[in-house]
């Protein structure tokens, strides 16, 4: 979050378990932050330990993809950090505090990907002066078979209503698809006789469901919004980069030459 310059905040801490029964409060702890980010030059470090997994955590929702990272160090103090995807900002999460002691791993859920595609995620920090960090390294991940992707049957495949248990038809090996449903669960799982299904939307019919283990996935490279490809995206942002640090010399220079002219 961002902080405001010559202001003192005092934070306490209360733990609670799965029953949101609350324990009492901590003693507080105060800090003040400077009168001023005027000055600050210094760019926070670049983000470290950047990972992206489905399900990172008991309980994640399968359709969103997770990105964490490990809270970075500034000069003076941490502001936010911008998430990237393919070379796109795709959202900001504030910083817990801006304080470089505190080592807490941040995330941002991204609840816009699809089945069954690949995705890289980069990650940078900024501070309240503006100043931003290095990117950090990518972290790419294959998303999972589930509402969105394209699959393709390996066999002559049998095709089942709505509940399962129906054929209404086959379809043959090699026709792709759209999952538009699942992964459903059909069976006995202490008997150990589990079938797990997904609805595709085929081009011709039927659609229906199909069993997983006659499916396999066909992956999709996710572009850019921009159309460019990521290659001429990652120089168009050096190139920014550069911009921004020349920008950076001649307000350094100008500062420096009016004070001299007093």
């Amino acid at each position: 979050m961002g902080l405001t310059p010559g202001t003192t905040y005092t934070y306490t801490v209360e733990l609670y378990d799965s029953y949101d029964n609350r324990s009492p409060q901590s003693a507080p702890a105060s800090a003040t932050t400077p009168t001023s980010w005027a000055g600050d030059t210094q760019a926070p470090a670049a983000p470290q330990g950047v990972f992206a997994c489905e399900q990172c955590n008991w309980g994640s929702h399968p359709s969103y993809v997770e990105v964490v990272w490990y809270v970075t160090s500034d000069n003076i103090g941490v502001t936010g950090y911008d998430v990237y995807r393919n070379g796109i900002k795709v959202g900001t999460v504030a910083a817990e505090m801006g304080n470089l002691y505190y080592n807490y791993n941040k995330s941002y859920l991204d609840g816009t990907t699809k089945g069954y595609t690949s995705y890289t995620y980069t990650v940078r920090a900024f501070d309240a002066a503006g100043n931003i960090s290095a990117m950090s390294s990518p972290t790419t991940i294959i998303t999972s078979i589930r509402s969105g992707a394209t699959v393709k049957t390996t066999s002559k495949t049998t095709v089942y209503d709505n509940y399962r248990k129906n054929s209404i038809g086959s379809q043959a090996k090699g026709v792709t698809g759209t999952v538009t449903d699942g992964p459903v669960y059909e069976g006995n799982l202490n008997r150990g006789k589990v079938t797990k299904y997904y609805y595709v939307q085929f081009p011709t019919a039927p659609s229906g469901y199909v069993d997983a283990s006659k499916l396999q996935g066909v992956l999709a490279e996710a572009s850019s919004s921009s159309g460019l490809s990521l290659a001429a995206l990652d120089q168009l942002l050096e190139q920014v980069k550069n911009i921004l640090v020349l920008l950076e010399q001649l307000r350094v220079s100008m500062i420096a030459a009016a004070a001299a002219s007093l």
